[in-house]
């Protein structure tokens, strides 16, 4: 989980569609999901760069179903339906998790409105509360929307942390043989910086699960002697520098 902005309420939702779809809903004995309409989801999924906003799973067309979650759920708050602030997308997983959980009588981790960082700490591929009382948000969040179901959850952010992690065994390996031509061979600095590249684009909030491949790489013994590598042979780019500039905004350091 890592923070995001709303975006502005897309211009089809005016004051005055948002009250038809409303009345849509009742009429239609809450049955209708009359929230599901494109202009609402491709507002919501470009907000998150297409991930699921509690999981960082990558959702929408051509990847896992997108669900639009209602943060105060809909069978308790119905007039807030397609109330912008409070659609959130979804994978099914933490949709199906999170259910009718009124997050008003107990709350949970909002993340267009809080920084999860302020509530947990990565360990081990999985969420961890700051705060150990099971009463509070932290707890609460990890267990209402299941964010260590080892299956589900841990399994794909540890394979690509696991991959990310032996790419960059491969390029420091590659960095220390190559490391006294790297001033002068243009092919074998290209292929460095390129490669490094490559692993850091794995680690922004564009990529699936940043908030752990972020964490892993910026923690990463390799990545440290790559970098110093790079920037004793004055090749450490301003590129680079960017990217993992970008990479600390989403790793729990």
């Amino acid at each position: 989980m890592i923070k995001l902005i709303r975006p502005q309420k897309p211009i089809e939702l005016s004051e005055k569609e948002q009250k038809e779809l409303t009345q849509e809903y009742f009429e239609s004995k809450k049955s209708k999901s009359v929230w599901n309409r494109d202009y609402i989801r491709r507002a919501l999924l470009d907000s998150t760069n297409g991930k699921c906003c509690y999981c960082e799973k990558k959702i929408g067309s051509g990847k896992t179903d997108m669900h639009i979650d209602h943060f105060k759920p809909k069978s308790k708050y119905p007039d807030l339906v397609v109330e912008w602030d409070n659609l959130m997308p979804s994978c099914p997983d933490c949709n199906r998790s999170k259910n009718d959980h009124d997050t008003v009588e107990k709350s949970i981790v909002n993340p267009y409105v809080d920084n999860p960082k302020d509530y947990f700490y990565l360990k081990l591929c999985r969420y961890k509360a700051i705060d150990h009382n099971p009463d509070r948000k932290d707890n609460t969040t990890i267990n209402v929307l299941d964010l260590n179901d080892s299956v589900k959850k841990c399994s794909p952010r540890y394979q690509i942390v696991l991959e990310l992690l032996d790419q960059l065994s491969h390029i420091n390996s590659f960095a220390k043989r190559c490391q006294s031509d790297l001033s002068t061979s243009v092919r074998e600095r290209n292929h460095l910086v390129g490669w490094l590249r490559k692993i850091l684009y794995e680690c922004i909030s564009l990529a699936e699960y940043s908030a752990f491949t972020s964490t892993a790489l910026l923690t990463d013994d390799d990545y440290a002697e790559i970098k110093e590598i790079l920037m004793d042979a004055g090749q450490w780019t301003e590129e680079l520098e960017d990217l993992e500039s970008e990479s600390r905004k989403c790793a729990y350091l």
